[in-house]
């Protein structure tokens, strides 16, 4: 009789523990699923906010969860889909601006003091020149055409010894007789961010030269649409490189750099107009173009602080976003000792070419990834992913939420998930071989 009471005791507390591990997994699951979805208010109410959508994916290697959430009336509501994921579906998100890689080159300017040090070359075999000034070149390789063309810039100044190494030359009678170089360290637009300084407006390709302290000449703005869509010659202009040819392209903005008291550190297009990003004498200015009649139409001051250090050639940072057909926000920061000390948002209308709306964020947070921003009934809406370190590494977990009213801020709430657990434990793992997946936010919109 004990016996039989034991093997049932037995078998009631198998059936319980896997009832239990049932109920564990299946609230684990759902718990996984949820994602603990939630938008945790750090300042203000909600109330003032128009109906606005957050919408994306969370996201890890095993599984993807495509999320809404609504605010409205005072308050938010959260919808999710879930689905599996794969590696496949991860790396499928590609944040390049065009198909267009820009390459700098640089050859000895007319009338530059040039010295021949190929005995100290770094490169057995190629030439070393020391010079004072150098003119740049752009070469353009894009999907049918590679092309190189000189601009109106001229880097250098007295004084300074510009190191530039060169391959050997097969032909000396080529348009170039003597030497050009591949430009890897020129401080006007280091080498990764080169596909940023191509734009397309309309069915137009543009391409700006950003300027640094040591520019001089005229910066300005290149058409190279007919380039991109036909060959460009017919010989070569580099003899040990024949990917390239030499063609001719006017300045069609140019910017007197005024020996390097003006420089550009960005182009961008508002409706019908372009604008360029100016620091003038310390100064942050907006000098607006019209290039359907090739003329600047004014200049707006911005008015924002910004240290910098004495010859210093760190160019402003910045984020610009379109926010309709003639109107844009631009995102600025002040930085005083390597520190934001602010966040300006500014309103552009390409229409009036005038700043129409502005406010500052003085917290000086800065995302180290594009903010999403919205402007809606005269209220500023970012969204901004917050990294967090981990001993691991830094993980995207969590969306900051600001709203600002009349230029001031009324609203700020963080978008939590479950991220932030994946992330505080990922340095556990499920083998050696496999470590936890972690969630992280992708292919986010406000509207």
């Amino acid at each position: 009789m004990i016996k039989k009471i034991r093997r049932h005791m037995v078998i009631v507390a198998a059936v319980v523990t896997a009832a239990v591990l049932c109920i564990v997994w299946g609230w684990f699951a759902v718990a996984v699923r949820d994602n603990n979805l939630h938008l945790q208010t750090m300042f203000g109410s909600l109330s003032p906010a128009d109906d606005v959508t957050i919408s994306g994916l969370l996201a890890d290697t095993r599984q993807k969860s495509a999320f809404t959430l609504h605010i409205g009336d005072g308050d938010y509501t959260v919808s999710q889909s879930f689905s599996a994921s794969s590696e496949e579906f991860l790396n499928s998100f590609d944040h390049s601006s065009l198909p267009i890689k820009k390459i700098n080159y640089l050859l000895p300017a007319q009338g530059a003091k040039v010295e021949d040090h190929s005995e100290d070359a770094y490169t057995e075999g190629y030439t070393l020149l020391v010079t004072d000034y150098a003119q740049l070149y752009y070469a353009i390789e894009g999907p049918d055409s590679d092309f190189l063309f000189v601009t109106d810039v001229v880097y250098g100044k007295e004084g300074a010894k510009l190191e530039l190494e060169f391959a050997p030359q097969k032909d000396p009678k080529a348009l170039f007789p003597t030497y050009y170089m591949r430009l890897w360290g020129l401080r006007t637009g280091e080498q990764d961010a080169q596909p940023y300084l191509i734009r397309q407006a309309g069915e137009k390709t543009y391409i700006f030269t950003r300027t640094g302290a040591d520019c001089r000449g005229f910066g300005g703005l290149y058409d190279i649409t007919e380039a991109l869509e036909s060959p460009a010659g017919d010989q070569p202009v580099l003899p040990n490189d024949s990917r390239y040819y030499q063609i001719e392209l006017p300045n069609l903005a140019p910017i007197d750099l005024e020996d390097g008291n003006v420089q550009i550190f960005g182009m961008e297009v508002v409706g019908d107009r372009m604008v360029f990003l100016l620091l003038d004498g310390g100064e942050i200015v907006l000098r607006w173009f019209d290039p359907q009649t090739l003329t600047f139409v004014g200049d707006t001051s911005l008015g924002v602080p910004l240290e910098r250090e004495e010859n210093g050639d760190q160019l402003p940072v910045y984020q610009f976003t379109t926010v309709g057909k003639e109107q844009a926000v631009l995102e600025i920061p002040s930085i005083f000792d390597d520190e934001v000390r602010a966040t300006n948002y500014f309103l552009l209308s390409g229409t009036s070419c005038a700043i129409e709306a502005s406010c500052t964020d003085s917290r000086g947070y800065i995302s180290w990834r594009p903010s999403l921003v919205l402007w809606k009934n005269e209220r500023l809406y970012t969204l901004k992913s917050v990294p967090t370190q981990y001993p691991t590494g830094v993980f995207d977990t969590h969306l900051l939420l600001n709203i600002y009213d009349d230029g001031r801020l009324v609203y700020s709430g963080a978008v939590v998930s479950s991220a932030v657990d994946d992330a505080r434990y990922a340095e556990q793992s499920i083998s050696a071989q496999e470590p936890l997946p972690v969630r992280e936010y992708y292919d986010l919109s406000l509207k």
